[in-house]
C-alpha cells in the first residue's frame, strides 16, 4: 500500500504539493501493476485515469498505420502521464509498459472533483501539467526543426 510519504516523494518531482494536498490525494491513489508489454490505454480511447509511474518504464506511442507505431516519449519513475483525463476527451497516444511497472492511477472524475473542491490543489496540478506540456512541445519543436534543417529540398545555408 502506498503511504503518504511515498506519494509525497513521488509527486514532489513534478508537483509542489503540501502535506494536506497529499493527504487529500491518498484515498484516490489506486496502486496497480502493469505486465511487460501491457497496453495501459490505446490511442482514441476515452481518458479515464491519470497515472503516476512508481517503478518500471512506460512508452507513449502513436499508431501511424495498422501495426506500425512510433515511440514518442519514455516515462520514467516519478513522472505522470495520461493527463488527457484531466482535460477531457480521448487519449491522443497509446501508453505501453515496456517492463513490469508499478503505477498509481487516479480515476478522473474523483480527481477532478477533488481539484474543484480544493482550488489550490487544482491550480498546482494544472500548473504542473502545463509545464509538462510546454516541455513536451519544446522537445518536439526542436526535433522537428532538426529534421527540417536536414531536408535536402530546403538546402538551408547554401543559398
Amino acid at each position: 500500500m502506498i503511504t503518504k510519504d511515498d506519494l509525497k516523494s513521488l509527486l514532489g518531482q513534478t508537483f509542489d504539493l503540501t502535506d494536506a494536498h497529499v493527504e487529500a490525494l491518498l484515498p484516490l491513489a489506486q496502486e496497480r501493476e502493469a505486465a511487460n508489454d501491457e497496453i495501459l490505454y490505446r490511442q482514441g480511447e476515452p481518458a479515464e485515469h491519470f497515472y503516476l509511474l512508481v517503478e518500471g518504464k512506460v512508452i507513449l506511442e502513436a499508431e501511424l498505420a495498422p501495426g506500425v507505431t512510433a515511440s514518442l516519449n519514455s516515462i520514467k519513475p516519478g513522472y505522470v502521464f495520461g493527463w488527457s483525463a484531466l482535460v477531457g476527451g480521448n487519449h491522443d497516444l497509446q501508453a505501453r509498459a515496456v517492463e513490469v511497472s508499478d503505477l498509481v492511477a487516479f480515476e478522473k472524475d474523483s480527481l477532478i472533483a477533488l481539484m474543484d473542491k480544493d482550488h489550490d490543489l487544482g491550480y498546482r496540478i494544472i500548473q504542473a501539467i502545463l509545464r509538462l506540456i510546454k516541455n513536451r512541445l519544446d522537445t518536439r519543436s526542436a526535433q522537428f526543426l532538426r529534421i527540417l534543417a536536414r531536408h535536402p529540398d530546403l538546402q538551408l545555408g547554401s543559398q
